[in-house]
């Protein structure tokens, strides 16, 4: 048999009141978060609690053990297109926590007002779109998370957008046109730049500060990317999925994934034909898999195994280019 010795820990309780702008914060979700814990939006890291205020704002973590804590909180509140002046509005607050061998009462935690970014919209093509048929969304998307947990802004063609921004920290910028029923439309984010020079994968870096240089550039002319997929006989492989990502893996390697315009999967046809259509002008790599093994195409380790046998192409604004790819013999690991 194995002995195992064990010691109870004593547990305490922390107790505040979350604040806003306007004053207490009813029915807000505030989390105890361990330092060293993943900070994803829609997960919940090992460690973390969560408790919610009452009506005044009041919250209380019945059993926290000793420890270095962050105490965080968000507010979203989406404008409502049917109300003239509504707005978004993203509110943040992070604190640090020491908790000992007694209760913590008193803790203030005061939600801040984010940074607003604003952007001038270009269009690179013949005309611009047209708002009665068309309309923009844009979101800035955590960094390693799978959903923005910021709102999104709605424009058209004629506006200077305006976005809410995060908590201080390194997001990436989506921008698509969609036509009124919300299809995709021909428009295609070609680039985000702040001042004069283009920002790297559309990655923004929010201080406390508002922004107000960004200019969003849009092309009609998207490239096209049609491609066959053949197995190690020379027969079409229909059971493959073909990835496109950037060749440089800086972005990809920290968890740039969600800029969809330029990392793309496409599933291969009956024939083993593909297309990728609107990805962003740059050098890529295409590798072709089988489509059992694909479902981690989002995990760098994965990419970076694709690339020895990867085909690289530089793709110019509105090139079209014809791939064949050989379907690529990997092992799961």
């Amino acid at each position: 048999g194995v002995d195992l010795s064990l010691r109870f820990q004593p547990m305490v309780r922390v107790s505040g009141v979350v604040t806003g702008p306007d004053g207490p914060m009813a029915n807000q979700t505030v989390r105890l978060v361990p330092p060293n814990a993943a900070d994803i939006t829609d997960r919940q890291p090992a460690g973390e609690e969560t408790a919610l205020t009452d009506a005044t704002g009041a919250f209380t973590f019945l059993a926290v053990p000793a420890g270095q804590y962050l105490l965080k909180s968000r507010f979203n509140s989406f404008a409502d297109s049917r109300t003239p002046g509504s707005v978004n509005i993203s509110l943040w607050a992070s604190r640090s926590l020491t908790v000992a061998d007694d209760d913590v009462r008193g803790v203030s935690v005061s939600l801040q007002p984010t940074a607003i970014l604003h952007a001038r919209l270009q269009f690179k093509g013949p005309a611009a779109p047209t708002s009665s048929d068309m309309r923009g969304v844009a979101t800035l998307w955590t960094i390693g998370s799978q959903s923005s947990g910021i709102p999104y802004t709605q424009f058209s063609s004629s506006d200077d957008i305006t976005l809410v921004g995060g908590p201080p920290g390194r997001y990436v910028l989506i921008a698509s046109w969609r036509q009124s029923d919300w299809r995709q439309s021909e428009w295609s984010l070609l680039t985000v730049s702040r001042g004069n020079g283009i920002l790297a994968d559309d990655v923004v870096e929010l201080d406390s500060a508002d922004i107000n240089d960004l200019v969003l550039t849009f092309s009609k002319t998207a490239t096209h990317i049609p491609g066959v997929v053949a197995d190690a006989k020379g027969n079409a492989d229909p059971d493959t999925d073909v990835v496109a990502f950037p060749a440089d893996t800086t972005g990809w390697r920290q968890g740039l994934f969600p800029s969809t315009h330029r990392i793309r999967v496409a599933h291969a046809t009956s024939t083993g034909a593909f297309q990728f259509i609107g990805l962003a002008p740059g050098e890529y790599y295409l590798a072709a898999a089988s489509a059992r093994l694909t479902t981690t195409w989002d995990d760098p380790a994965w990419l970076e195994r694709l690339i020895p046998a990867a085909t690289k192409i530089v793709l110019a604004d509105g090139e079209n280019r014809t791939v064949s790819l050989k379907t690529q013999t990997l092992s799961i690991k």
